[in-house]
């Protein structure tokens, strides 16, 4: 997915993610409880870039990402949104973008 869909549209130096999910179920079929997998939530450090704000990266001399792109980010920074498709994405600053995926050094 790399529609932004959330109702939400970064402005400034803000990037929204939609982060991997995480399983609310365990592999053996238990039920994880909430606060567990909220937890795990904070510590997801991948997803994928739906929205970039206009200022990101303007004190560098090049983008880190784009829209679409896969990325792994600083594990505990940002915040949680709940877009008005129903999915949590996540709001983070755009130097806590730390790799895209797929993209090697030239």
């Amino acid at each position: 997915m790399t529609t932004n869909e959330s109702g939400f549209f970064p402005v400034g130096h803000n990037i929204l993610v939609i982060p991997d999910l995480k399983e609310d179920v365990s592999p053996g079929g238990i039920v994880l409880p909430e606060d567990y997998v909220s937890r795990n939530r904070q510590v997801q450090i991948t997803g994928t870039v739906v929205g970039i704000g206009a200022e990101c990266w303007s004190d560098k001399k090049t983008r880190y990402c784009n829209v679409g792109d896969r990325v792994m980010f600083a594990k505990l920074k940002g915040f949680f949104v709940d877009g008005d498709d129903g999915i949590k994405y996540r709001m983070l600053q755009d130097l806590d973008i730390l790799a895209v995926k797929g993209v090697g050094n030239e």
